[in-house]
């Protein structure tokens, strides 16, 4: 006997019968120290010896001496349900049995088959579309409702289904991702899918690929009447017309009387095969079908070779499960009529969500009078039922019938690979996988770290599954930065990029409002909105990965990852979001791609001043006081400092407001709304992306994680170009190699807006003539990228620039977009000129790289006073405007904002980079670079992306 023993319990029906005989062969040819043990009862021996005699021979002679059948006789039981209680009685002895030994080997394993009342409720179950739950027993008028005795049964099966180990399931991850993980939270135990089980011949296109047992005549009959119309009708010209075994309107036997007449009424021929099985047909019906010329009716047919065959492109189906796979896997549409148990809701599956045809609804005989989940009513009588079938036929004989035979040929592709599931199963019995799936903004400064995050995540944790949901809009950034990582290929495997479209036009631009009207936030939940219509589908399973990522993650998500923007717009919507859809509610990560002051005082922490003066604004203009008034009072004159330990200077709530061009004003309701929404969701923790080791408050540990800049692991140069076209990286790297060292200064001021106004921007041109420097100027991004995202041209001092920089001629450099991290990283760079962007300033600090910093607004000015803090950048006051103008700074700087002011500052910053005092400045930096890579590679920054894979947060 060999090592490890398998008992595989059949159940008394045909369809079920097929796939577990299936499984027990593809786990016997798979695994060669298994021995299995199958039980079947008598009422499907003849289904069991045609299945054996159909596999291929070379299958059965190397697994037949491990493969034991084991037949139970149910005697003359009156029909299957009779039959399944007296079998359930007598395996129960045989399995003890078993069970001490009595085959040598004690089972390991048994695997048994598992079978399932009305409230007039929708429901919403996972992978299905909405469905009344009186649609699961749609044929209760046309069948014999069940008996005591049945009912016991079924409460028995369901009630073992809670006292296994762990459940496994003839589905497809692939598609059913939702399910599985909606069944394994619900069950509280493993779940498994493992694909259906098919052997070569099935998968094979050909008629009979594989030597198999000897054909019967009445192989012969059906495949002679398909060639037949084949040669006369052609392709796809046939209907093959099936209920499986116990599936039959016994009850409403004029349903089949309908069926066929309405094909042999039709006005074009439609042949077809009618299988009757051993059920009775409406007097004479039989013979004038079989004497029409049109159709064929017998007690059974070799379903696999008449689907398979190339005249066949209709199957009028029961929807039972083996059924339904058989079609797919030949590419066949289908009509379904689905009676009971799983059929209503593998119906709905494969013809509303996966499109591979149509159903039967007015032959449902017990919903009449009633409306549908999908909105179609019920009615039922004849004239509804030939009106149904005749559109049916021409339907699926015309355009609609190709759509759905293509459907079905895409489906086969998804069904495929789960072939190899089979032997997973045995190996490895633990569901390792944690999904994480994260949604970014169209914006690349918040959607850029989202995405080295999770590729940094999925490299350290190989339990992860990730999925990345990428604005199409920065695909070709965003590609290329995942290049980058040269990911592995077992972690490739366990990552998949969805890129989503933005297909209507953004509510306004969000930070160039004239008045409060909470537009930022009204532009962040446009962004949800466009997101979570995708993760839907991603939910559901469907194919929505582009190459290379083909299908998508067959989990449920454990953690759902977001931008703090996105937060947002989806915070309010997310609760309901998966309740809907029947699926636990995830654990929620907000990521903040900003500084930690910023983070922080965007959700309230105590002793944080910025919230408490927006609650005072708000509520001043709702007891009736004019907003710049009360923006005034509350904001742009208060005094109320940061705390210092967030390796801060001295610094004011005013000062988040340094330019009119920021429009602060604009988003007080939006700050607020921010707030609101972190507090709505009931699970979760923050993601702060800036330096653990910058944070000396108290506010780290459970549920707020800061990971520091998120880069690839490798720090080193890249030989190639990373993003965009290999000509533009080529100049600017050749405009680069031409200086000699610290002769260039870099100029970028973000995607979105540009701090200085068009006045300033020639005073700096003017103070960088001054000191002899060359630039590399980065301009905006395109206009198409600003025009989807924000819905208009960016508003700054472009025309300026573009003036001043061609009259520097050969010693400046325009370009849409470059390689960030390598040009600072570039020997020719004195310095980089910024607006304090939390990604621009994490990474001068990676590279050691020199800052001037003319912040706007959000963590801009944060971010600026950091890095002035740790003596690493220096930044620009005079050039603040409005409010800000004849008032000290908490560091004592009195700002005056004159022509001469501005210059007079431009002039010292720029020539503190050279002589002595910039040599410290540039030993300062190298210090901080060295303490940063620290921090990311052993530090606190290191410690808390391992504790974002904890399985307590996981979980």
């Amino acid at each position: 006997m060999p090592a490890r023993h398998v008992v595989v319990i059949c159940a008394n029906l045909t369809s079920h019968l097929r796939a577990l005989v299936q499984l027990a062969l593809n786990l016997l040819d798979l695994h060669h120290d298994l021995a299995i043990t199958l039980l079947y009862p008598s009422t499907v021996s003849l289904a069991l010896k045609r299945d054996l005699a159909s596999q291929p021979k070379s299958l059965i002679e190397r697994v037949a001496t491990r493969l034991e059948t084991v037949i139970v006789d149910v005697g003359n039981a009156v029909g299957w349900l009779e039959a399944l209680e007296i079998y359930r009685g007598r395996n129960e002895r045989i399995i003890e049995d078993l069970l001490r030994g009595s085959k040598g080997t004690v089972p390991g394993l048994i695997l048994a088959d598992a079978f399932r009342f009305v409230e007039n409720r929708l429901l919403n179950y996972p992978d299905l579309p909405p469905m009344y739950d009186y649609e699961f027993t749609p044929q209760t008028g046309s069948r014999s409702t069940l008996t005591k005795s049945a009912l016991e049964t079924q409460a028995i099966q369901m009630g073992a289904a809670r006292n296994v180990d762990g459940c496994i399931f003839l589905s497809v991850p692939e598609m059913e991702a939702a399910s599985l993980a909606y069944l394994e939270n619900v069950m509280d135990m493993p779940v498994l899918g493992i694909g259906p089980q098919l052997n070569e011949v099935i998968w094979s296109s050909d008629d009979a690929p594989y030597e198999t047992s000897t054909i019967t005549e009445m192989d012969d009959e059906t495949i002679r009447f398909l060639d037949s119309a084949l040669a006369t009708y052609g392709r796809n010209s046939a209907g093959y017309i099936s209920f499986g075994t116990s599936a039959w309107p016994v009850n409403r036997p004029r349903l089949v009387e309908l069926i066929l007449e309405s094909l042999l009424g039709l006005e074009d021929p439609l042949p077809f095969i009618f299988v009757k099985g051993s059920n009775a047909m409406p007097d004479g019906l039989e013979h004038r079908v079989n004497t029409s010329g049109r159709g064929l009716i017998v007690d059974w047919a070799p379903q696999i070779r008449v689907l398979n065959h190339a005249a066949t492109g209709i199957f009028l189906t029961h929807a039972g499960g083996g059924s339904l796979i058989e079609s797919v896997v030949a590419g066949v549409p289908v009509i379904t009529l689905p009676f009971i148990a799983d059929q209503p809701a593998l119906s709905a599956f494969y013809v509303q969500i996966q499109h591979i045809g149509i159903q039967l609804h007015q032959l449902s005989s017990g919903l009449d009078g009633l409306t549908l989940g999908n909105g179609i009513r019920v009615d039922s009588n004849d004239q509804a039922i030939r009106h149904e079938l005749f559109h049916a036929w021409i339907s699926m004989r015309g355009h609609d019938g190709d759509m759905c035979r293509k459907e079905a040929e895409r489906t086969a592709i998804c069904i495929d690979p789960c072939q190899c599931l089979a032997g997973i199963c045995m190996v490895d019995s633990t569901v390792m996988s944690k999904h994480v799936i994260v949604l970014t903004l169209p914006s690349w400064g918040h959607c850029r770290p989202e995405i080295c995050l999770s590729l940094r995540l999925l490299t350290l944790h190989k339990e992860l599954l990730i999925t990345i949901l990428i604005a199409r809009v920065v695909k070709v950034r965003a590609e290329a930065e995942m290049s980058q990582f040269n990911l592995a290929s077992d972690d490739q495997e366990r990552l998949r990029v969805v890129y989503y479209d933005l297909t209507s036009s953004p509510p306004g631009h969000p930070t160039k409002g004239t008045e409060d009207d909470g537009m930022f936030a009204k532009w962040c939940e446009w962004c949800g909105d466009h997101l979570l219509q995708q993760l839907a589908k991603v939910i559901k399973g469907e194919r929505v990965c582009e190459s290379p990522y083909t299908t998508p993650l067959n989990h449920g998500p454990s953690v759902l990852m977001c931008d703090v923007l996105i937060m947002v717009g989806i915070a309010h919507r997310f609760n309901t979001f998966f309740t809907d859809r029947g699926l636990i509610q995830p654990m929620f990560g907000v990521i903040c791609p900003v500084s930690t002051a910023l983070t922080l005082g965007a959700i309230g922490e105590p002793g944080w001043p910025f919230l408490p003066a927006v609650k005072g604004y708000l509520a001043a203009v709702k007891d009736g006081s004019m907003a710049h008034e009360a923006y005034e009072k509350h904001v742009a004159s208060n005094r109320a400092q940061y705390d210092e330990r967030l390796s801060l200077n001295p610094m004011c709530v005013w000062e988040l407001d340094p330019n009119e061009s920021s429009r602060v004003h604009c988003h007080m309701r939006s700050w607020s709304m921010m707030k609101d929404s972190f507090d709505a969701i009931p699970k979760k923790f923050l993601v702060s992306i800036w330096p653990a080791f910058l944070n000396k408050s108290s506010r780290s540990g459970p549920g707020f994680y800061e990971v520091g800049p998120q880069v690839p692991f490798h720090l080193e140069r890249l030989e190639k170009p990373i993003v965009g076209s290999a000509e533009q990286a080529s100049e600017i790297f050749s405009f680069l190699d031409a200086h000699p060292p610290r002769s260039v200064l870099y100029m970028c001021f973000g995607s979105e807006y540009s701090p200085p106004t068009a006045h300033q921007a020639e005073l700096l041109f003017a103070a960088i003539q001054r000191t002899g420097l060359d630039v590399v100027y980065v301009g905006p991004a395109g206009s198409r990228e600003n025009t989807e995202m924000f819905g208009g041209s960016m508003e700054s001092a472009e025309t300026v620039y573009a003036q001043e920089m061609s009259k520097m001629g050969k010693r400046g450099l325009v370009a849409e977009w470059v390689p960030q991290y390598r040009v600072l990283e570039h020997k020719a760079i004195a310095c980089f000129l910024s607006h304090g962007g939390s990604n621009s300033g994490m990474e001068a600090m990676m590279t050691g790289t020199p800052s001037i910093i003319w912040p706007g607004a959000w963590d801009q000015p944060f971010v600026a006073n950091h890095l002035t803090h740790l003596g690493v950048g220096k930044e620009l006051f005079q050039v603040r405007t409005g409010h800000n103008i004849g008032k000290t700074t908490a560091a004592g700087v009195h700002i005056t904002g004159t022509d001469e002011a501005m210059s007079a500052e431009m002039d010292e910053v720029f020539v503190s980079l050279t002589g002595e005092s910039g040599r410290k400045w540039r030993e300062t930096c190298e210090r901080v670079r060295v303490m940063v890579r620290e921090d990311m590679n052993e530090g606190e920054s290191r410690k808390n992306m391992d504790r974002l894979a904890d399985p307590a947060l996981m979980d």
